[in-house]
């Protein structure tokens, strides 16, 4: 909630307020507080903190990237980065070439990639569901 109130507090323009809310989070996790941030850089930073605070719950990661239209990056494991995403699927993924030396890939915000498909059986019994609603599976 925290995390909510400071990003609406952000759009608002009440920067102080959101560095705070932003800040009562991080302190609460030990983490270092965020100091002399405005803007979109503030922005930022709250979005870095969602996603640290959510991860593996489900509701942020891809959800906020579709909201926020951004791209999704991974980048793979190289010398430079011994810390990347194993380089398996990037391959899914666009823009990947296998023999660059810092391998990376990309997904488009709105890409038919993000969204699930129907299943069949729900198109067949519910009376409300029709073909035509279909998320693509080609992509568009």
């Amino acid at each position: 909630m925290l995390l909510i109130m400071a990003e609406a507090a952000a759009h608002q323009g009440k920067e102080a307020e959101a560095l705070i809310l932003l800040n009562r989070l991080q302190l609460a996790r030990n983490a270092n507080p965020t100091t002399n941030s405005s803007g979109n850089a503030l922005l930022e930073d709250i979005y870095v903190e969602r996603r640290k605070e959510l991860i593996c719950e489900g509701q942020s990661g891809f959800y906020d990237l579709v909201r926020l239209q951004k791209r999704l990056f991974r980048y793979g494991v190289s010398a430079t980065n011994p810390g990347g995403h194993y380089v398996w699927g990037l391959q899914y993924l666009n823009g990947y070439n296998a023999s660059d030396a810092q391998p990376s890939a990309y997904l488009e915000s709105n890409d038919y990639r993000f969204f699930c498909q129907i299943p069949q059986m729900e198109i067949l019994n519910n009376k409300a569901v029709s073909e035509s609603d279909q998320n693509p599976w080609s992509g568009q």
